[in-house]
């Protein structure tokens, strides 16, 4: 069994009760294999039984079932992959999800990690949910045609400054006591330029972590192994747990 199937058939055991169009009732029906290595580091540090709760918490079974289920349990994967980071490439220590409301979502020592995912826009998603999503459960393949790569528009940076004072909030909430990692999840609307998204959000980055005591760390689709961004205040961070 694939590792997302043994997960989420764990985590759901009525699943063949949900929607059809419920992300979990496709993973499992069409053994989607994502999240292999995410899990697995999971299973290594003894994440597996709290991961499983939160995805409970946030795609709930006792009522009618709502795509902001799908997309909250997607932020789950979020922290996962912010789990996944701080075990096996910061290697900083042994980490735990914070079951406490308002606080950071998982917790290395004295580190603080809190994951924050940067969703596609309104636009993006609803063109996937109307014209994509359907056209794949018609042929189980898609193309879009070309695109004239535009700039990301000013809002999708105000979603990066957003999260991350929110972050600061719920660290300030801990006394501002040891140190903070904001580690981001985004997506990026096709038709944007990934090549200029990416310099605008690296340069903001760089700039939030020169004015507070907060590292960064970004990723691209869940690629937490390879993480777009890592910056200095991180390494800083890093360094001081190895030493």
């Amino acid at each position: 069994m694939r590792a997302l199937t043994g997960l989420l058939t764990e985590a759901f055991p009525a699943w063949e009760k949900f929607e059809p169009t419920c992300w979990v009732y496709q993973a499992i029906d069409q053994t989607q294999d994502d999240f292999g290595d995410l899990i697995r580091c999971l299973d290594l540090a003894g994440g597996r039984q709290d991961f499983i709760t939160r995805l409970r918490d946030e795609h709930p079974i006792n009522r009618p079932h709502h795509a902001e289920h799908d997309k909250r349990l997607l932020d789950a994967f979020t922290e996962g992959a912010a789990f996944a980071w701080a075990y096996d490439v910061a290697q900083i220590g042994l980490p735990h999800f914070v079951q406490s409301p308002g606080a950071p979502d998982v917790a290395v020592g004295d580190v603080w990690i809190e994951a924050k995912t940067v969703r596609y826009s309104q636009e993006e998603e609803r063109f996937q949910d109307e014209v994509i999503q359907p056209a794949l459960d018609r042929s189980g393949l898609i193309m879009r045609g070309p695109a004239t790569l535009v700039a990301p528009p000013a809002g999708y940076l105000e979603k990066f400054k957003n999260h991350f004072d929110n972050a600061l909030l719920k660290w300030k909430r801990q006394d501002d006591l040891g140190n903070l990692i904001v580690f981001f999840n985004m997506s990026i609307d096709f038709g944007i330029s990934r090549r200029i998204a990416r310099h605008e959000v690296i340069a903001w980055a760089g700039r939030a972590e020169q004015q507070t005591r907060a590292g960064i760390v970004i990723c691209d689709g869940y690629n937490w192994r390879n993480p777009l961004y890592q910056g200095s205040t991180t390494h800083r961070i890093q360094s001081g747990l190895k030493d």
